[in-house]
C-alpha cells in the first residue's frame, strides 16, 4: 500500500494537485478519477500482468501462504503463475468504468496455464456504500471448465450462467483491506459493480496453477497473453538509441 501510494503523489504532483489526506487507496483513485481519469491505467499497469512491485511479489510468495497453497494443490503440485496472473482492479467510480464488471465466469478461462488452478483474492480499500464487491457460487467449481462465450465488452460468461444461480447458493461480499478469499479458479463468480459517484474500490488478485494438471500438459501449460501498454528505448530515449550500423541520433 505505502508503495501505491507513492505512485499516486507522483500523480497528483505531476497535475498540480495536492495528494488527498485520506491514505485509502480507494478514496485516492477517486480523487485521481476527478483529476485525470485515464492515469488510473498507470497504477493499474504497475500491479497487472505481472505485479512490477517487489512488495507485492514478496506478498505473493510469501512462504507461509506459499505453504498453504501447496496444501490446496497438493504437495506433488508443480506450482506456477500463468502470465496474466496478476492484476491489480481498480473499480473507479462512475458508470464509465465497466471494463472489471464481469458477469458470471470462472478465472480460468482468461488465464489458461492448469484448470488446478487457484485465486487469491486481498482488499486493498476500505468498504463504501455502493463500492460493489464480489458474488460467488461455492460448490460451481465442481463442475470443471464449463461453456463460456464472451458478451458486447469482451468479457466471459458461462453460457449456463442461469443454472449456477438455480443450483447453488449465492454469496456477496464486500472487502476491507486486508481481507482475504482463496478460491477454486473455477468457482463462478462476478463482479457487483461500484456504482458509487464518490468511492473507488481496489482490489489485487495473484493465481496459482498446478502443473501437473493432464489438460494443461496436453496445451504445454501455455498460458493467455494479452497486450499490455509499454514503452521502447528507442522512443523514448530516440537521442541515444544506435540503430545497426548508424550512429545516435545526437550525432
Amino acid at each position: 500500500l505505502a508503495d501505491m501510494n507513492g505512485i499516486l503523489d507522483r500523480l497528483f504532483e505531476r497535475h498540480g494537485e495536492p495528494p488527498p489526506t485520506s491514505q485509502d487507496i480507494g478514496d485516492r483513485i477517486a480523487a485521481l478519477s476527478r483529476v485525470a481519469a485515464a492515469d488510473g491505467r498507470v497504477l493499474a499497469d504497475l500491479g497487472t500482468q505481472p505485479n512490477k512491485f517487489v512488495s507485492a511479489n514478496a506478498l505473493k510468495f510469501e512462504p507461509r501462504l506459499m505453504a498453504l497453497i501447496r496444501t490446496l494443490l497438493g504437495e506433488e503440485a508443480i506450482v506456477a503463475t500463468p502470465h496474466a496472473g496478476d492484476t491489480l482492479h481498480l473499480f473507479m467510480p462512475g458508470e464509465r468504468f465497466w471494463k472489471y464488471s464481469l458477469p458470471i465466469h470462472q478465472d480460468y478461462s482468461y488465464l489458461m496455464q492448469s484448470p488446478r488452478q487457484i485465486t487469491l483474492y486481498i482488499g486493498l480499500s476500505a468498504p463504501r456504500p455502493d463500492c460493489g464487491g464480489l458474488e460467488f457460487w461455492p460448490g460451481s467449481q465442481e463442475l470443471g471448465v464449463l461453456p463460456s462465450s464472451k458478451n458486447e465488452h469482451g468479457s466471459f460468461i458461462v453460457n449456463d450462467s442461469d443454472r449456477i444461480e438455480r443450483s447453488y447458493q449465492g454469496f456477496q461480499r464486500q472487502w476491507d483491506v486486508g481481507d482475504v478469499a482463496i478460491f477454486d479458479s473455477l468457482m463462478c463468480h462476478r463482479s457487483i459493480p461500484n456504482r458509487s459517484a464518490e468511492s473507488g474500490r481496489v482490489i489485487q488478485i495473484f493465481r496459482y496453477s498446478d502443473l501437473s494438471d493432464e489438460r494443461a500438459a496436453a496445451y504445454n501449460w501455455s498460458s493467455t497473453v494479452y497486450p499490455r501498454r509499454g514503452v521502447t528505448f528507442e522512443t523514448e530515449h530516440a537521442d541515444l538509441y544506435v540503430p545497426a550500423g548508424g550512429d545516435t541520433a545526437r550525432g
